[in-house]
């Protein structure tokens, strides 16, 4: 497994023959599969990358999907009824419009992102490889300890509407029981790269060490760019917490609504999302300061095990590795947290996210009374003008306007 700091973008590949993307006697174009791993800074990448489109395509690098929505819909979604049991011809007709955008595209360099996709069983993920081997393809895997990344997967699953404690969280990931299923198929590093790489060269199966927020040089941008064959200074980089994690006192809060919801606002990405996760998670809690959720020292042993057993294991694999090694195992003496808040903690929360959803009601409902008093404004100097310009006119005002 090689280790750099960052790279320059893959030297494509020769072939004498001619596919779509290349003609015969020239390279073919490089594809980046970049499928996971969720809570490895993936949203923060995508954002800049999908505001900086045309800053990409002047540098070679065409951008697959412009809109996560969009990706979701046309090429995931398929994807995941196809692993549940669905039509294999809504796949192909996906995959036939993916290689449409690729072949269409003037330029030579492509990019596929959207870390959910690290998802898909094995089936799928071949569905999807498959046709792309006709290019020089490239996957490519961001990637945090499993230190860092069970705490975060935990919140996020809160965010979306899952209420399973942490202490339960934590032991199924711990014991592998089927409730950890779907933290290991985007999460077991070792088991994802075996999944998804099985068709490619251990050279063309790269791996981002994401590091540190704070860290000024190495960022996860610059390596991530540096890979891609993009300068990063060009692009523009977000500003702010793209998905900012929410504390353990506020995860719990926000766990107790779900299950107080019961079947309510059923749908995830309509009537929870704007119900919930737009009101009260990011209209309160994901905007006050909070601790991180750590992982209890109860439980830091086995993590820090399983965190070492898997850089073992992908170096074993012989992958190329982007960043500071360091940043795949859990370092002596990282903080721990506790499992569990009390019901004051709880409450405490509670009553703030009242206030300030409270506070965010009234804000609006005065934005709205002035928009309607604005409204019923123009309406009145409408109707005015129009009752003007219907009034009958006296003879001298007739003959004034016959006169011009």
């Amino acid at each position: 497994m090689t280790e750099t700091p960052a790279h320059p973008t893959p030297a494509p590949e020769q072939t004498s023959g001619q596919t779509s993307g290349q003609t015969s006697g020239q390279a073919k174009d490089t594809v980046f599969l970049h499928i996971g791993t969720r809570k490895s800074g993936t949203s923060y990448l995508q954002k800049a990358l999908r505001e900086s489109v045309p800053q990409l395509e002047a540098q070679g690098l065409n951008l697959a999907y412009h809109t996560r929505k969009g990706q979701v819909e046309r090429q995931l979604t398929p994807f995941q009824e196809y692993a549940a049991g669905g039509p294999r011809a809504a796949v192909e007709a996906s995959n036939a419009e993916l290689l449409q955008r690729i072949t269409k595209a003037t330029q030579t360099r492509h990019l596929i992102t959207l870390e959910d996709l690290a998802e898909l069983p094995e089936q799928a993920a071949d569905a999807l490889v498959e046709p792309l081997l006709e290019f020089d393809l490239h996957l490519v895997v961001t990637a945090r300890h499993w230190g860092l990344t069970i705490p975060s997967e935990w919140q996020q699953d809160v965010k979306e509407r899952k209420s399973v404690t942490y202490r339960d969280f934590l032991d199924a990931i711990r014991d592998r029981t089927p409730g950890s299923a779907q933290f290991l198929m985007r999460q077991d590093l070792p088991v994802l790269l075996q999944r998804w790489g099985k068709h490619l060269p251990a050279d063309r199966i790269h791996v981002v060490a994401v590091p540190p927020s704070s860290r000024t040089e190495g960022t996860l941008m610059e390596l991530f760019c540096g890979l891609i064959g993009v300068d990063p200074s060009t692009l523009k980089i977000p500003t702010g917490d793209i998905n900012a994690s929410i504390s353990l006192d506020q995860a719990e809060l926000l766990r107790q609504v779900n299950i107080a919801l019961g079947d309510r606002l059923p749908d995830l990405e309509g009537d929870y999302r704007f119900g919930v996760r737009e009101w009260l998670t990011r209209g309160s809690l994901m905007k006050r300061k909070s601790g991180s959720i750590r992982i209890p020292a109860e439980d830091a042993g086995w993590c820090t095990e399983a965190a070492q057993a898997q850089f073992d294991a992908v170096k074993g694999l012989g992958v190329d590795l982007i960043g500071d090694p360091a940043d795949l195992v859990v370092a002596a003496g990282t903080k721990t947290g506790p499992a569990a808040v009390s019901e004051t903690e709880v409450n405490d929360v509670a009553v703030n996210a009242l206030a300030d959803l409270a506070t965010r009601h009234w804000a609006e409902l005065s934005e709205q009374a002035a928009e309607r008093a604005a409204l019923v404004a123009e309406r009145d100097a409408l109707a005015a003008r129009i009752a003007e310009l219907e009034a009958p006119k006296s003879f001298r005002e007739r003959l004034r306007d016959l006169r011009g």
